[in-house]
């Protein structure tokens, strides 16, 4: 039979187990230029989530969320330079139609 502290150890051991599953999916999602950005290589991944798993700050979900963020910035950035583009060959067309 399991006694109180034994019980509690199991459950901390699981949650740290499902943090680090979850953490190690994270990286993984991120492409190579994503794990650039927050300083880490595929080799990385599995020794960063073990070790942040241990800890109860979550840093590594801040530091992906972060480049997460980034890469949607930057992601706007080029669909309004492409919607500006677009723009500026339609008005152009227009103009060159009534030339004609």
């Amino acid at each position: 039979m399991l006694n109180i502290n034994s019980g509690s150890r199991l459950v901390a051991m699981i949650q740290r187990w499902l943090r680090r599953r979850s953490i190690e999916a994270e990286l993984h999602s991120l492409s190579n230029a994503m794990l650039a950005d927050i300083g880490l290589v595929r080799a990385d991944i599995a020794m960063v989530a073990r070790e942040s798993a241990k800890s109860k700050a979550p840093v590594m979900t801040a530091k992906v969320a972060s480049a997460k963020s980034e890469v949607a910035d930057v992601a706007d950035v080029e669909n309004a330079r492409t919607s500006d583009i677009a723009n500026d060959n339609a008005t152009e067309q227009l103009h060159l139609a009534k030339l004609a």
